[in-house]
C-alpha cells in the first residue's frame, strides 16, 4: 500500500528542502525553515525527516521508524519487481518483509528491508548499491536489488537466509568451536573493507547459521561507503549495545569501528552478554566470563575506547585469534619470556615428555621466543601498514570534495606510492593487497595500473620463495590478463607461458587456474584482431568440462569468456543456449546487478540475433539495458554496448526510425563513456550507417561507413575481422547504389580476408561471399556469380534464420544471375521470395523493392 500522489509530492518537496538544509550550519535551520513558508503537510514531513536523521542525543540518533506502517499493512504491495509477503520483523532501523519476484521464469525469495523516508539520498544510494553488488563472499548474504518507493522510503533486497542466529546456534559450544565459527565472519568483514565498505552494525542478530552450518553475515545493506568524503557527517545506524565509542559520540567511523563490532560479537558469543548496556555504557565486568587470559585480552583489545588502540585491521584480529587456536603467543597479551616459554611447552608437550633435558627445552624455548617475537612484530607492523595504506587512500585529496563523483580509480591512483611508503618490505600481506587492488582495477577498465600492481605482487612472492603458491600463480595470471587487456599481447603471452609451466608442476589437472590460462590464451589471439581457430575453441570448451570449480568468480569468468568465443566462431545456437542458461543461473544466484548477469545478457542478445531469433533478442536486450542502466548509469561501457545492440535489433525488426534515433544518441554520447575500445566507439557509427542503408538513404550512409572503415583500419589493422566486415558493408552499400565497379575491389578484399581469418564455413565469410556474388551478377559475370552464390543463401539461412535480410539479398542476387543464365524458372521463384519480403519489410517505395519489382517483371509469368 503506497502513498497517494499528493502525499508522495509532499515527501518529495520535503526531501528537497532537507537537502538544502544540509548545506547550512545547524543553528541557521530554524530561520531557513521559517523563510520557506511551507504548506503544513510539507512542514510535517520535513520535521519528521529532521527528527529521524538527528534525534535528541547520541544514542537517540538511531533512525526511528515511529512512522512505519502497521504490521502487515504493506503485504501484497510492491517494491520495484518485488511483491511483499509477510513481515519478518522490525527494529530501530527498518521493517523487514519476506519478498518474492520472478526472474527468468524462476521464483526468487528475498528479505526486503524498508528504511524510513528520506534516510538516504538518491545519489548516495546508487553508489552504495553498486558497491554492495561487488561483495562476493561465501559468508555474506548477497545483495540482490534496491530502490526508493514513491513516498521516499529506500528499500534493499538481500538474499534470504533461513537458519538460527549465531549465538543460539553456538550455545553450549567450547571457546575453540566459537572462535572457529567467528573466523569466517571476520574474513567476510575484511573483504568488505578491501572494497572500501564498512558494516557498522555487527551483532549476533546479524549473523545467521544456515542449514549447512555456514555462518552468513546480514545487513551490509546499511553500509557506509568509505569512499564518501571524510568530512561528511555520518548517518547513525547502529545498535548501542554493540556500537563503537565513536559511533555513540557521533564521530566519523572507519574500519576500526567494525573491529570493535567484531570484538563485541565475539564477546557476546563467549559470555552470553553484550559488551555495553542499552545506554551504550561499557560493561567491563562481563569480560571476567572469559576464562582464558589470552582470549580475554584479544576481546578487550578489540573493544578499546580509542580506535588506534584496537587491532589495526580485521585481518590482524583474525591473525591473533588464529594464534590463540594454535597455542601461540598473541599480540594482545604483554610479552615476556616466561609467557612465550609456557606457550612453546604447551605446543610441544610430546617433546618435553620424551625426556629432553631442561637445558635443551630452555634453549629451544629461547630460540622459539626470539623467532616468534620477530614474527609477531613483523605481523603487527605489516597489518598496521595495510591499515595506513587504506586510511591514506581514503583521506587523500582524490577522495575529498572536488565538485564531482569520485571513482574507484581516483581513490586508488595513489596506491603504489602509498604501499611503497607504508609497506617497504616484501610480505605475503603486501603481495595480497597488491593483487586485490590489481584485480579491482582490471575489472573496472584500468588495465595499465592493474598490470603494474600485479607485477609487483609477483615480485614479492618470488622474493619470499613462494612463486609456486596458488596465490602467486593467481597474481601472475592476473598480470597476464591485465597486459593483454591493455594491448601488450606478446608480453601477456610470455607471462602465460610461465604460469602454465608452474601450474603443470604444482597444481592438479582439475584446478581452475588451468581454465583461466586457456581462456586468456584465447583472448590474447582475439585482442590481436584475429578470431582464433575452431580448434582453439574446442580446446577451451574441453578444459572447462574437467575443472573442479570451487568458486563463482573463476567459473563465471570462464563461462563469460567461452560465450564470447562461441559467438566469435559463429556457433550462435550453442552460444544462445548457454547464454540463456547462464542468465537464469546468474539472476537466481546474484540478481541482475552482477557482472556475470550482464555478460549473459550481452552474449545472449548477440547469439539470439544472429541465429534469427530477433524478437527474443530484442526482449533480452531491453531487459538487460534496463537492469544495467539502473545499476551502472548512462556513462558505462556495458550499458553503451547493450544500447548499441538494442538499436541494431530495432533496425532488424523493422523499427527504422527508433533505431536511427538511438544510434544518433549513442554516437553523440560515446565521448562521455570511459574505457571504450576503438571497435566499441565505432559501433554506433556502423549501426547508424546500416540503418540508413536499410532505409534506402545511401547518400547518408556512405560517409559514415567510410569513416568506420578508416577508423577500424587504423585501430585494428586492415586484416582484422571487424575491419573486413566494415569493408563488406561498404561494398554492399555501393552495390545497392548501382556502383558495382566501385564495390568490386572492396568485396574481393572482404571475402579473401575473412576466408583467411575465419574460414570458409563461418557465417560472416558467407555474408562477404554473397556480396561479391552480387557484384559479379551486376557486372554481367554470370558464371562467376553463380559459382559464388550457389548454396550461399542456404548457408546464411542456417546461421541467421530464413527471414534474415542477408538471406533475402543473396536470393535476389542469385535470381539476377539465374535470369542472365536463362534459368527463368528458378530465377522467378527466388525473385518472388525476395519481392514479397521486401514489400512486407521495406515497403513499395524502397529502392531495393523497386529493383525486385523490375527484375520480377522482366521474368514474366512463365
Amino acid at each position: 500500500m503506497s502513498l497517494d500522489a499528493l502525499q508522495a509530492e509532499h515527501w518529495r518537496l520535503a526531501s528537497g528542502h532537507f537537502r538544502t538544509l544540509q548545506d547550512l550550519p545547524r543553528e541557521q535551520w530554524t530561520t531557513a525553515i521559517s523563510a520557506l513558508e511551507l504548506d503544513e503537510a510539507v512542514r510535517r514531513c520535513l520535521e519528521q525527516l529532521i527528527d529521524a536523521s538527528e534525534g535528541s542525543g547520541p544514542v537517540d540518533g538511531v533512525l526511528r521508524v515511529d512512522q512505519a506502517p502497521e504490521p502487515g499493512a504493506l503485504t501484497g504491495g510492491r517494491c520495484g519487481d518485488w511483491t511483499l509477503e509477510h513481515e519478518l520483523g522490525r527494529g530501530g532501523m527498518a521493517v523487514v518483509y519476506a519478498a518474492r519476484r520472478s526472474v527468468g521464469g524462476a521464483e526468487q525469495m528475498a528479505a526486503l528491508k524498508l528504511l524510513p523516508p528520506g534516510s538516504v539520498w538518491n545519489e548516495q544510494f546508487r553508489r552504495e548499491q553498486a558497491a554492495l553488488a561487488r561483495l562476493e563472499h561465501p559468508n555474506i548474504a548477497r545483495f540482490l536489488d534496491a530502490g526508493i518507493r514513491e513516498d521516499g522510503s529506500p528499500w534493499l533486497a538481500m538474499e534470504r537466509i533461513d537458519g538460527q542466529r549465531l549465538d543460539r546456534a553456538l550455545q553450549g559450544q567450547s571457546p575453540r568451536q566459537i572462535i572457529r565459527m567467528a573466523l569466517p565472519i571476520i574474513d567476510a568483514v575484511a573483504l568488505a573493507h578491501r572494497h572500501l565498505i564498512i558494516h557498522r552494525d555487527l551483532k549476533p542478530g546479524n549473523v545467521i547459521v544456515d542449514a549447512s552450518g555456514r555462518p552468513r553475515l546480514l545487513d551490509f545493506g546499511i553500509a557506509k561507503l568509505l569512499s564518501d568524503s571524510a568530512e561528511q557527517t555520518p548517518t547513525r545506524l547502529f545498535t548501542p549495545e554493540y556500537a563503537a565509542p565513536e559511533q555513540l559520540r557521533g564521530e566519523p567511523i572507519s574500519t576500526a569501528t567494525d573491529v570493535c563490532g567484531l570484538g563485541g560479537l565475539v564477546h557476546h558469543l563467549l559470555t552470553g552478554k553484550a559488551p555495553r548496556n542499552h545506554a551504550g555504557e561499557r560493561q567491563h565486568t562481563a569480560l571476567s566470563g572469559i576464562a582464558n587470559r589470552d582470549l580475554r585480552n584479544i576481546v578487550d583489545k578489540s573493544l578499546r575506547e580509542r580506535p588506534g588502540d584496537r587491532y589495526p585491521t580485521a585481518e590482524a584480529l583474525a591473525a591473533d585469534l588464529q594464534r590463540w587456536l594454535e597455542d601461540r603467543p598473541v599480540a594482545a597479551t604483554p610479552d615476556n619470556r616466561r609467557y612465550r616459554l609456557r606457550k612453546w611447552l604447551r605446543r610441544n608437550r610430546g617433546t618435553a615428555a620424551a625426556g629432553i633435558s631442561l637445558v635443551v627445552v630452555l634453549l629451544a624455548g629461547a630460540a622459539a621466543t626470539a623467532w616468534q617475537a620477530r614474527e609477531a612484530a613483523l605481523q603487527a607492523r605489516t597489518v598496521a601498514a595495510q591499515n595506513r595504506v587504506l586510511t591514506s587512500l581514503l583521506a587523500s585529496p582524490q577522495t575529498v570534495s572536488k565538485g564531482r563523483l569520485v571513482t574507484v580509480v581516483d581513490v586508488l591512483a595513489d596506491a603504489p606510492a602509498l604501499i611503497d611508503r607504508e609497506m617497504p618490505r616484501a610480505s605475503v600481506e603486501r603481495a595480497s593487497l597488491l593483487s586485490t587492488l590489481g584485480k579491482t582495477l582490471n575489472q573496472i577498465g584500468s588495465a595499465s595500473l592493474a598490470a603494474d600492481l600485479f607485477a609487483r605482487a609477483v615480485a614479492d612472492y618470488q622474493q619470499l620463495g613462494l612463486e609456486h603458491d596458488v596465490a602467486a600463480l593467481s597474481a601472475r595470471l592476473g598480470h597476464a590478463a591485465a597486459l593483454i587487456e591493455r594491448g601488450d599481447v606478446p608480453a601477456g603471452e610470455q607471462v602465460l607461458d610461465v604460469v602454465e609451466r608452474q601450474a603443470e608442476q604444482s597444481l592438479a589437472a582439475d584446478h581452475p587456474i588451468h581454465a583461466g590460462i586457456a581462456l586468456h590464451r584465447y583472448l590474447a589471439q582475439r585482442h590481436q584482431g584475429a578470431v582464433p581457430a575452431a580448434e582453439a575453441l574446442d580446446a577451451l570448451l574441453a578444459i572447462g568440462s574437467r575443472i573442479r570449480w570451487t568458486g563463482s568468480d573463476a567459473e563465471g569468468q570462464y563461462r563469460c569468456g567461452t560465450l564470447q568465443a562461441l559467438v566469435d566462431r559463429g556457433r550462435f545456437d550453442l552460444a544462445a543456449e548457454q547464454a540463456l542458461a547462464l542468465r537464469s543461473r546468474a539472476l537466481e544466484q546474484w540478481g541482475g546487478r552482477h557482472r556475470y548477469s550482464l555478460c549473459a545478457f550481452e552474449a545472449g542478445v548477440t547469439a539470439l540475433s544472429r541465429s534469427g531469433r530477433k524478437q527474443e533478442a530484442l526482449a533480452l536486450a531491453r531487459e538487460g539495458e534496463q537492469i544495467a542502466s539502473a545499476w551502472l548509469g548512462d556513462d558505462d561501457a556495458t550499458v553503451f554496448g547493450l544500447r548499441n545492440a538494442l538499436a541494431n535489433l530495432l533496425q532488424e525488426t523493422g523499427d527504422h526510425e527508433a533505431a536511427i534515433r538511438l544510434h544518433e544518441q549513442q554516437l553523440a554520447r560515446r565521448d562521455q563513456v570511459p574505457g571504450l575500445r576503438a571497435h566499441d566507439r565505432m559501433t554506433p557509427a556502423q549501426g547508424l550507417a546500416v540503418a540508413y542503408l536499410e532505409s534506402g538513404e545511401y547518400a547518408r550512409a556512405e560517409p559514415l561507413q567510410r569513416e568506420v572503415v578508416s577508423d577500424l583500419t587504423q585501430a585494428l589493422g586492415p586484416s582484422a575481422p571487424a575491419t573486413l566486415m566494415a569493408v563488406a558493408n561498404l561494398a554492399e552499400l555501393l552495390l545497392f547504389d548501382d556502383r558495382p565497379q566501385a564495390a568490386e575491389a572492396l568485396a574481393e578484399q572482404a571475402w579473401s580476408g575473412l576466408r583467411a581469418a575465419l574460414g570458409d564455413a563461418h557465417p560472416v565469410t558467407s555474408f562477404a561471399r554473397s556480396i561479391l556474388g552480387g557484384v559479379r551478377a551486376a557486372q554481367g559475370e554470370t558464371k562467376a556469380a553463380l559459382e559464388l552464390l550457389e548454396g550461399t543463401p542456404e548457408a546464411l539461412a542456417a546461421a541467421f534464420g530464413p527471414e534474415d535480410v542477408n538471406v533475402i539479398n543473396a536470393k535476389a542476387w542469385q535470381a539476377q544471375a539465374l535470369a542472365a543464365a536463362g534459368d527463368r524458372s528458378r530465377a522467378r521463384d527466388l525473385a518472388d521470395q525476395a519481392l514479397q519480403w521486401r514489400l512486407a519489410r521495406l515497403g513499395g517505395e524502397h529502392p531495393r523493392t523497386r529493383a525486385s519489382q523490375l527484375l520480377r517483371k522482366s521474368l514474366g509469368d512463365g
